[in-house]
Formats: structure tokens, C-alpha cells, sequence
């Protein structure tokens, strides 16, 4: 059964764009994208990042050549983006902008020999900063992903928080991670290829004793729509894909409205971008999903 406020689906954008962010920056509205060098319409060879203006649809201008699986954070009027140098790397790398245009070289803030890291989030918390990292290459008992934490104060110095896991023995993946009043939120992959993939929503005070998981948004047909126009081949290779999958949420609050990413498709390639937006902040939809019921 669903709890929460429910997320209003707008429809898709993009096809062979999973992980990207919504963020605000300067006073407008972006979306972060990870452009894979296997997108079809990537022409340079290479993956890179870059931001969509929300209002005016422009692009900036692609930083962050042949690095991967990124996600933007801004703090005190600075960009961030954390990512990894390779799908399964054992560095978490971050780069960082004041203007979007001109991009520090790639930080190691994480170092995890014999791990493999692939997705991450930061949000800020009581005390600093807190990331949650996916793992691949499970320990025994174990199968992919599991999610891991480590805390910062400054964004640069990172330290694993000892004990602090979710997910062990289960598929999960795609992490997105909030903090509002003493409480993290977890928004986080769940299912099988059988049984299709949902992201779901679990909360902790010290991420290591976690809630029960509750639905946040379930994968759906009415995601077939498209918000951009698109070519006739576009149009029917997105009408015929296997959509057993909605992931890699992701959101911001933004104008008064809650303004949102994700993924939907088969989660083995054929993948595509929409967009969902929800009449609250941040906060209250976190919260929703815990209320007394």
C-alpha cells in the first residue's frame, strides 16, 4: 500500500539518460545529466556531464570528460558534483564550479581499495555533510549493491561511517539521501527483473537502524508520454520497451513545488528520462511517507 505524497508524473524528456539531478543554482532551476558514452546521441566518444537550464532548455557546456555516474550538489553558492573515475572504481571523485563554466580538476575525497563504488548522493546534516556511496562487488552472503555512508565537514575529508549500511543480502541501488530534523531519508531501488523495480523510502536517526521500507514511486505506463516532441523511431522504440522499472529518484524544491528526476525502462539499457513534480518542499514530502497513519 502507498503512503505519502504522491508525485505527479509529467511525462519523459530523454531517452539513454538515467542518472541526473534537479538542482538550484543562482536562482534558476537545472538539471544535472550524465551523459554515457553510449548515448545515441553523444557524438565525442567519451562520456562527460552537463546542466540543462529547466526554463530556457539551453545546455552549458560539457565538463567532466570520461568520468561517470555524477551527481550535483550545491553548498554556500558552489556546485558540486561527486562521481567516480569508472563504473567500479574505488574513488569517489568530486569536482566543483562557482559559475558552471570553469570546473576544479577531479578531488579523490574517497578512497575504497578492493570496493567497487558506482552511485552517490550528499546531503547536508546536523554536523557537516553525509554521503551515501553503492557498492558493488558484495561481500559473502551478499549481492549487488549495498549502500555505505561516510561523513565530511567540509566536503573535501570524508570518513566511512563504521556500522552504518543498508541493504545488505538484497538488490538495491539507486541512492538519493535527505535530512530534515535528527532524521535521514533513504530513497532507494528495491525489486527484481521478475517482479519489477520501485523506489521506496527508509528512515534513520544513526543510519544503522533503519525504518521499514515504504513506496514512494512504482513503475507505470502513463511514463510513455513525452513532454518534448521526438522522431518517429524515438517514438516507437520508447513504445515498445519493457518498463518494469521506475529509478534513480532524485529532487528539489523549487517556485513552491517539489520538482523531480527519474528513470523508467527495462534497467538494462533501454532506459529513459522523465520528470514528476509534487505541491510541497523537500521536507514535508519526506516526511509524508512516516506520518501516523
Amino acid at each position: 500500500m502507498k503512503s505519502g505524497i504522491e508525485l505527479k508524473r509529467l511525462g519523459t524528456v530523454a531517452a539513454d539518460i538515467v542518472e541526473a539531478n534537479p538542482v538550484v543554482f543562482g536562482g534558476r532551476l537545472y538539471r544535472f545529466e550524465y551523459i554515457r558514452e553510449s548515448n545515441a546521441g553523444n557524438t565525442t566518444g567519451s562520456s562527460f556531464f552537463r546542466f540543462i537550464d529547466v526554463a530556457s532548455g539551453r545546455s552549458t557546456a560539457s565538463f567532466g570528460r570520461g568520468l561517470h555516474m555524477g551527481c550535483a550538489f550545491v553548498s554556500d553558492g558552489r556546485m558540486y558534483v561527486s562521481c567516480v573515475r569508472k563504473w567500479g572504481g574505488s574513488e569517489v571523485l568530486l569536482l566543483w564550479s562557482d559559475d558552471l563554466l570553469n570546473w576544479s580538476e577531479p578531488e579523490i575525497i574517497l578512497s575504497a581499495p578492493g570496493w567497487e563504488v558506482f552511485n552517490t548522493s550528499i546531503c547536508r546534516s546536523a554536523d557537516g555533510f553525509t554521503m551515501v556511496f553503492e557498492r558493488g562487488r558484495p561481500a559473502p552472503g551478499d549481492v549487488n549493491f549495498t549502500m555505505y555512508f561516510a561523513h565530511s565537514s567540509d566536503l573535501h575529508d570524508w570518513r566511512v561511517i563504521p556500522g552504518a549500511v543498508y541493504g545488505f543480502g538484497v538488490y538495491c541501488g539507486a541512492p538519493l539521501l535527505r535530512y530534515f530534523d535528527k532524521w535521514y531519508y533513504f530513497f532507494h531501488l528495491s525489486g527484481s527483473y521478475e517482479s519489477g523495480f520501485n523506489t521506496m523510502v527508509s528512515r534513520s536517526k544513526d543510519l544503522k537502524d533503519w525504518s521499514r521500507e515504504e513506496l514512494v514511486l512504482p513503475y507505470d505506463e502513463a511514463d510513455r508520454r513525452w513532454l518534448v516532441p521526438v522522431n518517429a523511431e524515438l517514438l516507437e522504440r520508447s513504445r515498445r520497451a519493457r518498463n518494469i522499472n521506475a529509478s534513480d529518484l532524485d529532487f528539489c524544491e523549487y517556485g513552491g513545488k517539489l520538482y523531480a528526476t527519474y528513470s523508467w525502462g527495462d534497467q538494462r539499457g533501454d532506459e529513459y528520462l522523465a520528470l514528476g513534480e509534487a505541491d510541497c518542499g523537500e521536507r514535508e514530502f519526506c516526511e509524508s511517507f512516516f506520518a501516523i497513519r
